[in-house]
């Protein structure tokens, strides 16, 4: 099972407390409990705050290492993404430059204007929708389905559906969820947890059961379940693909992220042949998935 959304705990740069770090890695050993073995953790970032463009170790603030020892669960894979709250795409002239240095790559658009010029413009895996408070655009079925038919999903969070407390922001939630799915066609949904505590976490029966009292089939909960890991697979294929070729054996292998370089170049590198005297001009990989 995956979780494409464990939230960082902050929305900037600056460095974790201790308590901030124990209540994540807390997250996550619950999520590992319940046997979700694939986890994103969320960098959810303002379009207005700069990446270190001159520094690109610190483009990617989340060290998984320093919040987890992974080694010591087998079967847990840890994964990086980055979330920017768009209102103007025009600021995000220089985004995909930094893509390779997460695992994943969303956006979180705030006016119709900006989710249609992000789908055309930008190379995301994920559109993170605001599902706690009152939309200020109509979610449209044209444009919904520009980013599904480019493989973009749209993310569900159940956190914000278990933890709100007011009627208002409930009724906000419904209305939101079933216009969602109105517009998706209820396709290209993803689920995941958006749990900034580790009681909120729950179980996939948990996950169904819920979703069913809303409506939804157990089918479609499903596909949706497992919408996570066809994103998590092309957001892994942009770091390891090379001019649309890419050298693997196998999925389980392009989701291994144990081998990646920090700086975040492409970890195809590894397998380009030098040319020697006598070699044939076209390039040699171990075996090529198109």
């Amino acid at each position: 099972m995956y979780d494409l959304n464990v939230p960082w705990p902050r929305n900037n740069y600056e460095k974790l407390t201790d308590e901030q770090v124990v209540g994540l890695r807390n997250v996550i050993v619950t999520l590992y409990s319940l046997k979700v073995y694939k986890v994103a953790i969320n960098f959810e970032i303002d379009e207005s705050i700069r990446l270190p463009v001159n520094s690109p170790q610190e483009i990617n603030p989340i060290k998984v290492p320093e919040i987890i020892d992974v080694a010591k669960f087998p079967g847990l894979s840890v994964y990086t993404r980055l979330t920017v709250v768009v209102n103007d795409s025009s600021k995000l002239v220089s985004f995909n430059k930094f893509q390779n240095y997460f695992d994943l790559v969303a956006i979180k658009p705030v006016s119709e204007k900006a989710l249609q010029l992000s789908i055309i413009n930008l190379n995301i895996d994920l559109i993170s929708v605001a599902l706690s408070s009152r939309l200020n655009f109509y979610l449209k079925h044209k444009i919904v389905g520009q980013a599904i038919k480019k493989g973009v999903k749209f993310e569900i969070c159940y956190d914000s559906l278990i933890s709100s407390s007011s009627s208002m922001s409930r009724k906000h939630l419904i209305s939101n969820l079933i216009q969602l799915i109105r517009a998706t066609r209820s396709n290209g949904v993803v689920i995941a947890g958006g749990c900034t505590d580790a009681i909120n976490v729950r179980s996939l029966n948990n996950i169904v059961n819920f979703f069913e009292t809303l409506g939804l089939k157990r089918n479609k909960i499903n596909q949706f379940i497992e919408n996570s890991r066809y994103v998590l697979m092309n957001g892994r294929l942009r770091i390891n693909s090379y001019k649309q070729v890419i050298a693997l054996d196998d999925d389980d292998e392009l989701l291994d992220n144990s081998k990646d370089d920090p700086m975040g170049n492409s970890v195809v590198n590894g397998y380009k042949k030098q040319k020697r005297k006598g070699d044939a001009d076209e390039q040699t990989v171990k075996r090529t998935k198109i």
